[in-house]
C-alpha cells in the first residue's frame, strides 16, 4: 500500500510540475506573439510608408516624362513643319533653275540663230 501511494503521489507531483512548466510555455508563447504581432505592426508601418515614398517618386518621374514627352512632341511638329517648308523651298528653287535654263536654253539658240543669220548676210 505504501508503494501505490508513493506511486500516486509521485504522479501528482509530476503532474503539478508538468502543469507549471505549461504554465511558463504559455506565457512565453503570449509574450512571443506579443512581440510577433508588435513587430508585424512596425513592418506593416515602414513597408506603408515606403510604398508611399515609392508611389510618389515614380509619381513624379511620370510627370517629368510627360513633359519631356510633351516637349518632344512639339519639336517632331516642328521638324514635321521644317521638313515641309525645305521640301517647297526645293519645289520652288527647281522651278526657278528650270525657268533659268529655259531662258538660258532660248538665249543660246537666239544667238546661235542671230550668228547663223549673220554669216548667212556675208
Amino acid at each position: 500500500m505504501n508503494e501505490a501511494y508513493s506511486t500516486d503521489r509521485l504522479d501528482k507531483q509530476q503532474s503539478a510540475n508538468n502543469a507549471v512548466r505549461m504554465e511558463a510555455r504559455l506565457t512565453k508563447l503570449e509574450t512571443d506573439r506579443e512581440h510577433d504581432r508588435l513587430w508585424f505592426k512596425t513592418l506593416e508601418q515602414r513597408l506603408g510608408e515606403g510604398l508611399d515614398k515609392v508611389r510618389t517618386e515614380l509619381h513624379n518621374e511620370s510627370q517629368l516624362l510627360r513633359a519631356d514627352l510633351t516637349q518632344f512632341r512639339g519639336d517632331l511638329r516642328d521638324c514635321h513643319a521644317l521638313r515641309t517648308e525645305l521640301g517647297d523651298i526645293r519645289k520652288h528653287m527647281h522651278t526657278h533653275f528650270l525657268w533659268f535654263m529655259g531662258i538660258q536654253a532660248t538665249t543660246t539658240f537666239a544667238l546661235l540663230g542671230l550668228g547663223a543669220k549673220a554669216l548667212h548676210m556675208y
